[in-house]
């Protein structure tokens, strides 16, 4: 994440070493995530507030993001981010937790992970405390409708929904998001794009449709453009 900036830049690797508090990953896939789960959440709009909302079903009331973190059953893992407004980001009740998919960058991979490997584990945020609340359980992905209104937007009914049974909740204060200094956020970098490294990071790409597609986003502007227009059109 940067601060003020949406989208975000999701490395996936392996770690090859560690010493002391550092630790070095080979970096087998990079690439830019779209800024609608940071823009549903409006997660750099909020000032500090680092209150511990002690009772679990409050601090899901007040979630707003999470990361959910995913494995297949060769220890290849995905963190994934989600945001929501509070009240429809997540649902907990004493034995499961409950958040939708909402369009993003059509990427299935935690859905692939989940299928093979039901184990999951996912942080939930409220953007402004440096508290998180941990949720470990067993996943499974479901269309059922009814679990589907739950989530409604605007009439829009996402189209699945994840349901995380036989949970444990662990809070903890994050010293790591208290570094960070988040809230209020800082003004972004100037000169820092997204639809400038998206478009860069095409070019790179191999393959026919991707060298096409880069050299139609290499008109100066038209990514950006696109880009808002998802993110108002397809939010949800």
């Amino acid at each position: 994440m940067v601060p003020s900036l949406n989208e975000l830049m999701r490395v996936n690797g392996r770690v090859i070493a560690s010493e002391g508090s550092e630790v070095w990953v080979t970096v087998e896939e990079c690439y830019i995530h779209c800024g609608k789960a940071l823009i549903r959440s409006d997660f750099w709009s909020h000032t500090p507030d680092n209150h511990d909302r002690h009772a679990p079903e409050r601090f899901a009331e007040h979630c707003r993001f999470i990361g959910l973190a995913t494995c297949d059953p060769h220890a290849h893992a995905d963190l994934s981010p989600k945001g929501d407004p509070a009240g429809l980001m997540v649902q907990l009740d004493h034995a499961s937790l409950r958040f939708a998919d909402r369009p993003g960058n059509r990427r299935t991979d935690s859905f692939r992970n989940i299928v093979d490997q039901p184990r999951v584990a996912a942080a939930l945020v409220v953007p402004g405390s440096f508290h998180l609340m941990i949720v470990r359980g067993t996943a499974r992905i479901t269309d059922e409708l009814a679990e589907r209104e739950k989530f409604s937007v605007n009439d829009k009914v996402p189209e699945l929904v994840t349901v995380v049974t036989d949970i444990s909740i662990d809070r903890r204060e994050s010293q790591a998001l208290a570094r960070a200094n988040a809230w209020p956020a800082a003004s972004a970098p100037p000169g820092l794009n997204a639809g400038r490294i998206a478009a860069g990071h095409l070019k790179l790409s191999k393959g026919v449709g991707a060298k096409l597609a880069g050299l139609a986003m290499s008109v100066p502007g038209l990514v950006e453009r696109e880009m808002a227009k998802d993110y108002k059109k397809n939010l949800y």
